[in-house]
């Protein structure tokens, strides 16, 4: 789904100057859910959601580091800045310094769709498979064993679908030592 709200609406550029002059923490993820309460003649949140593609089961995207740093190869999929799929340019702890404020060069995204058919048998209820089985995609060393556990799954409970992945390269993303 995209979700394009009113730009009268927009908070994604908030600035977070109410929190500094109050010395509070700056709270940058909050921009989606104020839009979620959308009021007046502009409709509610419903109104601002568009599908964009039908019958995607996962979208999985895991921030990789550098081919040069991490010494790998294309096909590896290991992330050293982000090992479980979570990357955030605002942490600065221990391990991540290194990583503040800036945009990871690479990004892996994998996308699980399935046929028109296995989603018309799910919808009315005649197959009501287990889509994601528990424990999948939780650290990026086991991608590949995941993605293979998955697709069996899926094909174990008669469900066609097509797995797509591809590593996209973030061209203005640099990384530059800040220690």
């Amino acid at each position: 789904m995209e979700f394009r709200p009113p730009a009268e609406f927009n908070q994604v550029f908030a600035d977070g100057g109410q929190e500094r002059s109050e010395g509070e923490p700056q709270e940058f993820t909050e921009w989606y859910r104020q839009s979620m309460s959308l009021a007046g003649d502009e409709g509610g949140f419903e109104d601002h959601l568009n599908p964009i593609a039908d019958n995607i089961l996962a979208l999985i995207v895991s921030p990789r580091d550098s081919l040069v740093q991490n010494a790998g190869g294309r096909d590896d999929t290991y992330s050293q800045i982000a090992p479980n799929y979570a990357y955030d340019s605002n942490d600065a702890s221990d391990g991540f310094a290194g990583y503040a404020q800036q945009v990871p060069p690479l990004v892996r995204l994998t996308m699980v769709a399935i046929d028109e058919n296995s989603a018309v048998r799910m919808e009315n209820g005649t197959m009501k498979p287990e889509l994601m089985p528990e424990g999948l995609f939780q650290t990026t060393s086991n991608y590949e064993k995941d993605v293979e556990t998955l697709s069996a799954a899926l094909h174990g409970s008669n469900v066609n679908h097509k797995i797509f992945s591809s590593m996209v390269m973030l061209r203005s993303a640099k990384w530059s030592d800040n220690n």
